[in-house]
């Protein structure tokens, strides 16, 4: 069962996603902010994770470049999600290390389709070191 971690500060958007994602047969774990989330010690067991841009007083995007900079979590995809279309935001997800980035509202097919690839893809590329 792929394991799948939500951080977002909106308990509506948090639910819509575990309650969807489950009935895809994903493990989901959602957190609020994201000390809860890494006081948890779940990121290294994890699949992906999606991450909101906007986390009340914090900015994803921080969060973001904090993660991807320890070589512990480097290899976790995160999916960015966002109410934000401008190209600025998505260029700046993609340049703290998202993997995807998706806009709300969200569309529970699409999220399927882009947290399945995100975890295909990161597995092959962990294989492929593996192998070398």
């Amino acid at each position: 069962m792929n394991k799948v971690l939500v951080l977002d500060d909106d308990k509506f958007t948090r639910a819509f996603i575990k309650s969807k994602l489950e009935k895809f047969d994903y493990s989901v774990t959602v957190f609020e902010n994201p000390r809860d989330l890494f006081d948890s010690q779940l990121l290294d067991q994890s699949d992906v994770l999606l991450l909101d841009i906007y986390l009340g007083d914090t900015n994803g995007t921080d969060v973001l470049k904090n993660l991807k900079s320890d070589e512990s979590y480097y290899n976790i995809p995160v999916i960015m999600i966002t109410g934000a279309e401008d190209d600025s935001t998505m260029e700046a997800c993609f340049r703290a290390g998202a993997y995807d980035y998706i806009t709300k509202p969200l569309n529970d097919v699409v999220l399927r389709a882009r947290i399945d690839s995100a975890i295909d893809q990161f597995r092959k590329l962990n294989n492929l070191g593996e192998k070398i």
